[in-house]
């Protein structure tokens, strides 16, 4: 009897060895997860039709080297490459035609650096700049062609610094500046053929004081006077494209106001 109880504990102890160590690196075992309760080695997961929905290498539940993601239809989704730490990665995701979406990196599950978005003819659309999550640095918007019509400096998530947008044929057409959110400060804006338009200043976000107005070939018009964003003497015309400006102002947000690319501020939390 006692000879049974020894050999029974040693298969115990067997096995709970090996139950502590498979699925650990150079191991062929899929989808295991150890007595912590965290994901080790080879992974691979199906979407309920059975196309592949992600293949990866975890190390103590953190992702290491590849992950790859495909959608229910089999088409590629996202490629992110990890370091061997499983913290930072670039992360490259793709429209359904294959073409390249968008290019960044993460730290954590928190954009960083620079994000550049593609729409499906692969042209750039939008360039986004984060630290640790926090939109800092310069975000830019361009044109199906490619040409730049606005940008606005963010720092620590919120917009401070130079504000422009441009015409579709290149020339500035607006420059103000942000500070804590909130336009402050000298204002202008130009024709297409680089004259002066208007200029004035900007109190706690809207039009203040004294706005000059010039003509289109360079002289003087006529002084606006503005309190708290109105001026009574202005033309309802003269002013569709400042009222278009300022209600368009905040749109710059990045890919969510994309619809086709909603789905990549969720991808990473899919694991």
């Amino acid at each position: 009897m006692r000879k049974i109880v020894l050999l029974l504990c040693a298969l115990f102890i067997t096995f709970s060895l090996m139950s502590q160590n498979v699925g650990q690196q150079g191991d062929t075992l899929l989808n295991y997860v150890d007595i912590n309760g965290m994901k080790q080695g080879n992974w691979k997961q199906f979407h309920e039709n059975g196309n592949p929905r992600y293949e990866a290498y975890f190390i103590d539940d953190k992702p290491i080297g590849k992950l790859t993601r495909w959608d229910k239809t089999g088409s590629l989704i996202a490629i992110l490459n990890y370091n061997n730490t499983g913290e930072k990665a670039t992360a490259k995701f793709y429209h359904s035609n294959g073409k390249i979406a968008a290019t960044g990196n993460y730290i954590g599950k928190s954009k960083d650096s620079i994000w550049s978005y593609y729409d499906e003819k692969n042209i750039l659309y939008l360039q986004e700049s984060y630290v640790d999550g926090e939109k800092h640095g310069i975000f830019k918007q361009f044109t199906s062609e490619g040409i730049l019509i606005e940008q606005i400096t963010w720092k620590q998530g919120i917009k401070n610094g130079s504000w422009k947008k441009f015409y579709v044929e290149g020339p500035l057409m607006w420059e103000a500046n942000y500070v804590n959110g909130k336009l402050e400060g000298a204002a202008k804006s130009y024709y297409k053929n680089g004259n002066l338009q208007k200029e004035g200043k900007f109190v706690n976000d809207l039009m203040e004081g004294a706005w000059l107005r010039y003509k289109e070939n360079g002289s003087f018009e006529k002084v606006l006077q503005y309190k708290n964003g109105v001026c009574p003497e202005v033309e309802r015309e003269n002013e569709e494209m400042y009222k278009e400006l300022l209600k368009n102002k905040d749109q710059i947000e990045g890919p969510n106001n994309a619809n086709d690319l909603e789905w990549l501020r969720n991808t990473t939390n899919q694991r």
